[in-house]
């Protein structure tokens, strides 16, 4: 069965961006693929900007070490602008504490990566 919509990807490292876009695409997802935070939350003001368009993804799967502004910055300010961006982070540090916030946020999923720590 093919899902539709569109996942967002968030990872500075190339060839887990590459694994996770090729695996999600094979699976019929489209897959936009960013590097870092700056990507990320330029792409959520985009979305903010064009309310009812169908542009918003069905989910952001992000890495919460990429560089610029943080997923969790990001996905504040799209909850502060009414924009609904649910989320999976993958983090080498999956405290309790980083869970929660994430959480608090819209995380729908934290995936310790204990490669990544």
């Amino acid at each position: 069965m093919l899902n539709t919509g569109l996942v967002v990807v968030v990872t500075e490292e190339p060839l887990v961006r590459k694994v996770l876009t090729d695996t999600l695409e094979a699976e019929g997802w489209v897959v936009l693929a960013l590097d870092d935070g700056a990507e990320l939350l330029d792409f959520v003001e985009f979305v903010s900007a064009h309310p009812g368009r169908r542009i918003a993804p069905r989910l952001v799967v992000a890495d919460a070490a990429v560089p610029g502004p943080s997923v969790f910055e990001t996905a504040d300010w799209a909850r502060r602008h009414g924009v609904e961006v649910p989320f999976v982070l993958f983090t080498g540090a999956a405290d309790q504490k980083t869970k929660d916030l994430a959480r608090a946020l819209g995380a729908v999923e934290v995936v310790h990566d204990a490669l990544a720590a």
